[in-house]
Order: structure tokens, then sequence, then C-alpha cells
């Protein structure tokens, strides 16, 4: 009985110091803006940027604000890290929980390393000193505590090829969205209001028509690299649904409107 009061005092303690936490940082950035050359950048290089409402652009620009405050970037093997690619990694990141119920801001994610290129790992631990130069090249990495990785040649491709339906980044942070609910499988925490069920049976339904498309050789819009498991499968269809919105809304109408009502966003509008 000891044992489950004292368990408790400290999961309170803990809520506590982290409502506490929240409640500060938001004290410390209400009096401040996102300066105006990085607003200049989400103009001139952040696609989505302009087609969101005014309400929309201060949020966006507010959680931007937040990641480049609390959240560590570092380079890999001295890649020298510029404002300009932390603006648009946080950009890509926020987005995606623009107009979700994500109350955090990826509050399981404290360090984003970013490398020159493509990149390998020597072991499952990453770090500054285990990375190499790539033998199986990897564009990006996510665990469900952090870190991300992100190759950024690939990142300013993607940035420069909107409507190709790749992108490294929307890829990587889908990835930590899944994960916010304890296992990356696929279904993120929704919003109010969702049905899982729903979720799960459309997502379904279309991971295993991928798969029996890679199987019989047949074309898809949707990356086959999706048919590795339902978490690769969300994140594939993330960067579709961003930047392939047109396409993937006539071949998977469904599925668009389940992650239209998930992020609260319809990026066929964004023309």
């Amino acid at each position: 009985m000891i044992t489950y009061i004292v368990i408790g005092f400290i999961s309170f303690g803990l809520l506590y110091q982290f409502i506490l936490r929240e409640k500060w940082r938001a004290y410390h950035l209400q009096r401040r803006t996102l300066p105006l050359e990085y607003e200049k950048i989400l103009i001139e290089h952040f696609y989505p940027y302009s087609f969101l409402e005014s309400r929309q652009q201060e949020k966006l620009k507010y959680l931007i604000l937040y990641f480049l405050e609390y959240k560590i970037f570092l380079s890999i093997e001295d890649f020298k890290i510029e404002p300009f690619m932390k603006v648009l990694i946080a950009a890509h990141a926020c987005l995606l929980i623009l107009n979700t119920d994500e109350k955090e801001i990826y509050p399981d994610l404290t360090t984003i390393y970013i490398s020159e290129s493509t990149f390998d790992e020597k072991n499952k631990k990453i770090s500054l000193q285990n990375m190499k130069a790539p033998e199986n090249p990897r564009l990006g990495e996510s665990w469900k505590h952090g870190p991300v990785i992100i190759a950024w040649d690939t990142t300013l491709y993607d940035l420069t090829h909107w409507k190709r339906g790749s992108n490294v980044l929307f890829h990587e942070f889908a990835h930590q969205l899944d994960g916010r609910d304890g296992g990356m499988d696929g279904t993120p925490i929704l919003n109010k209001g969702s049905s899982y069920k729903i979720w799960q049976m459309v997502m379904s339904k279309h991971y295993l028509d991928l798969r029996n498309k890679a199987l019989h050789h047949r074309h898809s819009d949707i990356d086959f690299y999706g048919t590795k498991n339902e978490a690769e499968f969300f994140a594939v269809t993330v960067e579709e649904f961003f930047q392939n919105s047109h396409i993937f809304s006539d071949d998977h109408p469904d599925l668009y409107e389940l992650y239209k009502e998930y992020f609260r966003l319809d990026p066929k509008l964004w023309i």
C-alpha cells in the first residue's frame, strides 16, 4: 500500500513539474516573435506557408519559435548547420501538429542530427562519434524517443521539388507522431472524436493493397517502402498526402479524407 502511495506522489510530482515547465516556457516565449528573416525563409522556401490562413501562420510561427528554442540541432562530421536549415526542419515538424489536438511539441524529442548527405550507422545507438560514411545509405532516421536524423542534401532536393511525392522531413516526423502513444504501429494519437476502428480499417485496407501490388509487380503512386510495416506505410503516405495530394486523393480518396481529418489540413487547396 505504501509503495502505491509513493508511486502516486512521484507521478504527481513529475506531472506537476512538467506543467510548470511548459507554463514557464510559454511565458518565456509570449513576448517574443519569430525574426523577420526567419519568416522570409518560410515565405520563400516553405511551399505551404503562403496558403495558410493568417491565424494558422501566426500559430505556426509560435510553434517554430518553440521548436528552435527547446530542440537541439547537432551536425554529423562537422557539417555546418545554418539557421535556414533549422527553420525549415522546424516548419515541417510543426506543420504536422499545427491543427491537431497535440498539446505538446514533440515532448519526447530533444535532438535532431543533420548530415550533409546520406549516412550509415555503426550500431543502433546514435551519437556524433558512431556515424560514418555510408555503406547502406540512409536519408533519415527516427526513433520513438528521438533522435531524428536528416540527410540535408535530400531535404534540400525535396524542398525544390515539392510535388514529387517525397519528403524525408514529413516522413521522419510522422514517425515521431506515430510513436507518441508508446509504439510505432502506424496509428498516432487521434484527435478527440476520431474513430480508431475506422482509422485501422482504412489503413489496413490500403496497406494490404500496397503489399499486393508489390507482390504482383503492379504500379502504385505510394512508395513500396511502405510495405515494410504499418509504421513505414503511415510515414510514406503522409509524404504523399502533403506532396502529391491530387493524385493521392484521386487514387485513395478514403485514405486522403482520413489524413485530412487527422491533420485538419487540405493540401489539395495549395495550388
